[in-house]
């Protein structure tokens, strides 16, 4: 009994040094995309602010491919010391688990929610050869031809793909779907008249937008976006329609409470510094901070919710 109480006090000791000295080494933060794109880009301004808190190094590692389930399995199988941190997306956290039901990791089970970084609302882009100006009339227009119209996505289960499928349901007719390699694909199809619509980033639509190639109706939150003021909410046509891309950090599940406490409190005041909510917004992101709790419970919401836009549109897990 007693070499228990021992054991037991020693190892107390070394979680209390551990959290005491943490970090005493530099910081991974996991990214599931190549380097350039919209995740890359949110976690190289988070990581720099906070490698100046926390006076070591946060050094993102991209590990592309499976729509972010190698970054997830590098972060499942990486010791709970807080070393390591998952950038999580609605991709990895709210569609690849009810896409892929026989994954290398538990979604729910392997990772402890730490706080989300931001959101931001996608745009509903059109090709100019419809001959609409507004979104009123794009709705009645795919109304007036079901089944006839389509939308292009940067690939089957995407975000681009789910948010088109929920967008036919909204308005209450078929569509089809045409599945590309990347958003800017589409977007050039868009432009050349070959497919009607996508809702994608703002930032994937800016280039051929500005070019006046093709047209930016509206936006898909509830709420007008001060990102993009101009823009009306698809949902004063489509009432309740909102989809949102959003991104976040997470950690190994059982790393120390005292540590992962201090990563979300440096976390949640480097999101609130203006500078680093300026930067978000340049990326076409709004700075939202979360409690881990509702962080987690944030993300069973829209796990929920995009396994109902796939139910209606008949999608089965390992369609990816």
């Amino acid at each position: 009994m007693r070499a228990l109480i021992l054991t037991l006090f020693l190892s107390c000791l070394a979680a209390l040094a551990q959290a005491e000295s943490w970090p005493s080494r530099p910081i991974k933060l996991v990214v599931g995309t190549a380097s350039g794109g919209g995740p890359d880009a949110i976690a190289r301004v988070i990581a720099a602010r906070m490698a100046e808190r926390l006076g070591q190094s946060v050094v993102i590692e991209l590990k592309p491919g499976g729509s972010g389930q190698i970054a997830s399995e590098f972060v499942a199988t990486s010791p709970a010391d807080g070393y390591t941190w998952l950038l999580t997306t609605t991709m990895i956290q709210s569609i690849i688990p009810q896409l892929k039901k026989q994954l290398p990791y538990d979604p729910v089970k392997d990772f402890d929610p730490v706080s989300l970084i931001g959101t931001t609302a996608n745009v509903l882009v059109i090709g100019k050869h419809l001959g609409v100006s507004n979104a009123s009339q794009f709705v009645a227009l795919v109304k007036s031809k079901p089944g006839k119209m389509t939308f292009g996505s940067a690939g089957v289960g995407s975000p681009a793909h789910l948010a088109g499928e929920l967008f036919a349901s909204s308005v209450g007719v078929p569509m089809t779907h045409i599945s590309y390699k990347g958003a800017t694909q589409a977007l050039t199809d868009i432009a050349g008249g070959q497919v009607d619509m996508i809702i994608t980033s703002p930032s994937a639509a800016k280039t051929l937008s500005q070019g006046g190639k093709v047209l930016i109706l509206a936006t898909t939150g509830l709420k007008r976006d001060p990102t993009n003021p101009q823009l009306q909410p698809l949902s004063e046509v489509l009432p309740s329609f909102e989809i949102t891309q959003w991104w976040g950090v997470m950690i190994r599940s059982g790393t120390p409470k005292d540590i992962s406490d201090r990563i979300y409190t440096e976390l949640v005041a480097t999101l609130k510094e203006p500078k680093i909510r300026e930067q978000l917004a340049a990326q076409g992101g709004i700075a939202q901070p979360m409690e881990s709790a509702a962080f987690g419970q944030f993300i069973q919401k829209e796990r929920n919710r995009y396994a109902e836009i796939m139910r209606t549109a008949n999608m089965s897990a390992d369609s990816l």
